[in-house]
């Protein structure tokens, strides 16, 4: 029923007291037949006789084997056992065993389900004693009388099991099969593995089982063999990020041999395994090792941690997230409680054997559901599954030490993957086809994400395909071919997730640059062509079920937006806006040289550039930003970008660091991306404008992660984090100083007025949270004003190659972003 639940109403309600008046009649119809065949079964068990014979025992285990014999002259065919004894029995060979109060129920093997009229059948188990008696038998519902024989070889040695019991290799009785070697090693065609197995001594074996943590995987016939030697191969296809350990069982109608068992860790999982809860249940590892664990608000859950090779270890923990999840570690058992919703990450360590485990933990609501995004402006990272990545991630601390984010991002990008070269997709080295097995990236990224108690995002970037602009994007959609390459590899990457973390979620930004292309030309996307028929021919949409949606980039937009909302229900996806997304003389004010965000401080088209040229000023300025940028969210909303559950609209600032801006260092105020606190309210005033208009939260990403030189922001490492030399991925840019806050000293001259405000003049700034005193200058955190206008997550981190980096081990800007982002 674990497997089939509905399969408990073809049987009987549980609740009920008595069987229904149609299921009695047949009941009693059943049992007056079934009266006439026990006898024939009772003459025919009577003649059934036990060996118990110990193969092999050590100090704190024994591996036996019960050979059952049929003297009587008919088959007893069928049957089903019980073994009493009041060993605990710990693995089984020839039969299934279940365990209730001292007795095991016994079901046979396909291969011994008949004990024959003159011959026998064996099964075999490992116990926990050293010294076991014989225990009792019984078949069909009759005790079958035992005696006790002896091994024919010499004890072997043992190979310890799951949490240090013993598995050892039992020896072979005669005529059985020899004792199998085994090896696993990764196929690589769908990501399982090959357990290989060989024997070459021994009869031959006629099936093959593989055990699995004790358990049966699966059975079969067995390969003949061939020049003196039986092998075969038992491949797992099904246990993908997996940590598990198997013997395999070789059987014929004499006897059973087993192999020694061998552990196997799968893409990287963890020697270290957690149990089932401490109120029963499943283990969180039984098939896929867990990514993260679920528990309720405001209650204490254990679990039992164990090494996969049964050694011990003290084991230590320590969390990203305190004020999500209290823990403790009594011996080998970890308490989780969920002190609020939201998701952390637990280190767990064993110390004697020096690995650790990182594990997530998601607390749900008070009223049961999972929590989604935080509540709060949630703060992320763009983070690649690398090792120096990854080892920032997992190194967290206490206080300015820890290294928690909420979300973390990365591109799928580079266009579709259709398993073939042609002029624009099959790309080895785009998101899907990158690494082995396909789709890694995407699955494997969500795999770490939650394991760090992250939210992950991904920016699908895939309309580009192997470029980026108007003609590029416009012929792409255009193509059927590469439309239909486009819709599959999104379905593709819906069901990546769904299998890694199906009610979990996941965030998404979709084509960042395609529309803000449409807006620069001035196309209607309501009547501009697009191949969104291709989603119906690749079959990821019906005719007749699914909504019909246009050849148009609105039919093509509503589409994206329906496939999404159909695949991934818990995902959290919108469209981004290009700040650039306008044509050339604005929708409704030209933006001036420096861009759109500078329409306050820069001259009015025409004017002259001296100090008498005449400026918009802050209160006309901001008024002509908030146009822009309703007009901008208009044409979005054209394109059926709120279509669909569409959970936000998005935009960016820039790829790059402004220090990497040739003269923006030196004199930042003739820059267009280096900003004072008023470029950046203006820019929140944007953000307002498109969340007014589109009735959504807005997602900020590529924000980048250099700060402005001469910050006062203590380094845990001792002193104040150094300046940044405006170099190669070591540039300045004023985001992160802007929402979170600093106090800084920029240097003299233009550098400190520009920082400052004081050219602002007489048109001071009323969003502006600053004070200076000549030397230093003091920012106040934006976040607050953010939230308001409408941000619901910002997105650090930018995706050109020469950014600043705040990720890393170490990052490059040395550590200042992430020791911020604790504050």
């Amino acid at each position: 029923s674990a497997h089939y639940p509905d399969r408990r109403r073809d049987i009987l309600d549980p609740m009920q007291t008595s069987p229904p008046s149609r299921f009695r009649r047949r009941l009693t119809t059943f049992a007056a037949g079934c009266l006439s065949l026990l006898a024939g079964v009772v003459h025919a068990r009577a003649a059934l006789t036990g060996t118990f014979t110990v193969n092999s025992a050590w100090e704190s285990g024994y591996s036996a084997t019960m050979a059952v014999a049929n003297s009587g002259p008919a088959d007893v065919s069928g049957w089903t056992g019980t073994l009493a004894t009041g060993d605990t029995l710990t693995s089984w060979w020839g039969v299934g065993a279940s365990a209730g109060k001292g007795r095991y129920a016994l079901a046979p093997e396909s291969y011994n389900v008949t004990i024959p009229a003159g011959g026998r059948i064996s099964f075999g188990f490992n116990g926990n004693v050293a010294t076991p008696a014989a225990p009792a038998l019984t078949i069909n519902g009759l005790n079958v009388p035992i005696t006790t024989g002896s091994a024919p070889t010499p004890t072997p040695t043992p190979t310890p099991g799951p949490g240090g019991t013993p598995s050892p290799t039992p020896t072979p009785a005669a005529g059985a099969p020899g004792t199998p070697t085994i090896s696993i090693l990764k196929n690589f065609t769908d990501g399982g593995y090959d357990v290989n197995w060989a024997v070459y001594s021994g009869a031959a074996a006629t099936t093959c089982t593989l055990l699995e943590d004790g358990n049966v995987y699966t059975t079969g016939s067995a390969p003949a063999p061939a020049n003196g030697t039986q092998s075969g191969t038992i491949h797992v296809g099904d246990r993908p990020y997996a940590a598990h350990l198997y013997q395999v069982r070789l059987s014929n109608a004499a006897g059973a041999s087993s192999s020694a068992s061998k552990s196997f860790l799968s893409d990287g999982a963890s020697p270290i395994l957690v149990g089932p809860l401490s109120s029963g249940g499943a283990s969180p590892d039984a098939v896929m090792q867990a990514r993260q664990l679920t528990v309720p608000l405001g209650v204490a859950v254990g679990f039992p941690v164990s090494m996969i090779d049964g050694t011990a270890g003290a084991y230590s923990v320590a969390t990203n997230n305190p004020g999500v999840v209290r823990f403790s570690m009594n011996g080998a058992t970890l308490t989780v409680t969920g002190l609020a919703p939201g998701r952390a990450s637990l280190r767990i360590t064993n110390t004697a054997a020096n690995t650790s485990r990182w594990l997530g933990v998601r607390v749900r609501k008070a009223d049961g559901s999972l929590p989604g995004m935080p509540d709060y402006l949630a703060v992320g990272s763009v983070s690649q599954d690398t090792d120096t990545d990854l080892a920032m991630w997992r190194n967290f601390g206490a206080g300015a030490l820890n290294t928690r984010v909420d979300a973390r991002y990365i591109y799928l990008n580079d266009g579709p993957y259709n398993d073939t070269w042609t002029t624009w997709g099959g790309n080895p080295n785009n998101w899907f086809g990158e690494t082995s097995p396909h789709g890694l990236r995407a699955y494997g990224y969500v795999r770490e994400s939650l394991k760090l108690g992250m939210i992950p995002f991904f920016v699908w970037y895939n309309i580009d395909g192997t470029g980026d602009s108007f003609t590029t994007d416009t012929g792409n959609a255009q193509n059927v071919d590469f439309m239909k390459g486009y819709f599959t590899d999104l379905k593709r990457m819906c069901d990546l997730v769904k299998a890694e973390a199906p009610d979990e979620t996941v965030g998404i930004v979709i084509e960042p640059d395609f529309i803000g292309y449409l807006a620069q030309n001035g196309v209607d996307p309501t009547t501009f062509p697009a191949r969104t028929d291709a989603a119906y021919t690749v079959g990821m949409l019906t005719h007749g079920a699914d909504p019909e949606f246009p050849n148009t980039v609105t039919g093509y937009v509503q589409a994206v937006n329906y496939l999404f909302s159909k695949n991934l229900p818990r995902a959290y996806f919108g469209w981004e806006f290009a700040l650039w997304g306008h044509p050339a003389n604005g929708w409704t004010t030209p933006s001036g040289t420096l861009g759109l965000m500078h329409l306050t401080d820069e001259p009015i088209s025409g004017d002259n550039t001296g100090a008498n040229a005449t400026r918009l000023g802050i209160t006309r300025g901001r008024a002509a930003i908030y146009n822009e940028g309703t007009a901008t969210t208009n044409y979005y909303l054209r394109c059926g970008v709120a279509s669909y559950g569409a959970s936000f609209v998005s935009v960016d600032k820039y790829g790059l660091d402004a220090g990497a801006e040739q003269g923006a260092a030196a004199n930042p105020g003739n820059s267009t991306w280096f900003w004072s606190q008023t470029v950046w309210n203006n820019y929140l005033t944007f953000v307002q404008a498109m969340h007014d208009t589109s009735k959504l939260p807005v997602t900020l990403w590529q924000l980048p992660v250099g700060h402005i030189n001469g910050s006062s922001l203590a380094n845990p490492a001792g002193g104040v984090f150094a300046d940044l030399v405006n170099t190669y991925q070591h540039y300045e840019d004023s985001a992160p100083t802007f929402f979170y806050g600093d106090a800084f000293s920029p240097g003299a001259g233009s550098r400190y007025n520009y920082f400052s405000g004081t050219t602002n003049g007489a048109d001071a700034d009323p969003m502006a949270n600053l004070s200076a005193n000549g030397t230093a200058i003091r920012w106040g955190s934006a976040m607050s004003r953010a939230a308001n206008a409408g941000v619901r997550v910002a997105l650090f981190g930018a995706g050109v190659g020469n950014s600043t980096a705040g990720t890393g081990n170490p990052p490059t800007d040395g550590g200042w972003w992430i020791t911020a982002t604790q504050g």
